[in-house]
């Protein structure tokens, strides 16, 4: 926490990556990828032109601007500002995310992978919010990759919101490989609803 309070971070203003060194951090599987280079979008890095028409995986950008009613009402919904203090820092900050939408009935037959990579230099934040909404009876894969050049020292705070209807079974993956990350989940589920939640790996 000390190197988070005393750090002097900077805000990204675009997502340039290399391609080769994106593709050696990248895990090799097949899966639905979505990427943010220190919090910026990158659709470039980005896989889910292949994605079934019930289901949206998209950046929050994109979804608030093509839905505002449908993807802002969630927003906040389970973890507002008094909910701890980095998730009111990621409200405070909060410009770009991922929105998984998953329509009742749908198994999603490949992961859904969200990468995050941080770059070497300038130190930065980002401050992500991930909203996830999986209709009754469905079933995904949902798997949270943070990882970056070796020198990075960037802080990236996640704010997670996932919400399951009845019957609907979300198997949640979290792999940390940078630092400086800090992630806030909170769910809300019916009854019969499950997430198969495994910790962060570092």
């Amino acid at each position: 926490m000390r190197s988070i309070a005393q750090g002097n971070f900077a805000i990204a203003d675009n997502a340039e990556f290399s391609p080769a060194t994106a593709a050696a951090l990248t895990l090799p599987i097949d899966a639905y990828r979505l990427t943010f280079v220190d919090g910026v979008f990158s659709s470039a890095l980005s896989d889910v032109d292949s994605l079934p028409s019930s289901v949206q995986v998209l950046p929050l950008s994109k979804a608030l601007a093509e839905n505002h009613e449908a993807v802002g009402g969630p927003l906040g919904r389970l973890t507002g500002v008094d909910f701890s203090p980095f998730a009111a820092l990621n409200t405070a900050f909060m410009e770009e995310g991922a929105v998984v939408r998953i329509a009742p009935g749908t198994v999603v037959e490949k992961p859904i992978l969200l990468q995050f990579l941080s770059r070497a230099g300038q130190p930065v934040m980002c401050h992500p919010r991930v909203l996830v909404e999986a209709g009754g009876r469905s079933e995904a894969t949902l798997i949270e990759h943070y990882t970056g050049e070796s020198e990075a020292t960037n802080f990236t705070n996640v704010v997670g919101e996932l919400m399951l209807d009845r019957g609907a079974i979300l198997a949640h993956y979290k792999l940390q490989e940078a630092p400086l990350v800090i992630c806030t989940w909170r769910a809300s589920t019916w009854s019969r609803a499950a997430i198969r939640a495994i910790p962060p790996t570092t």
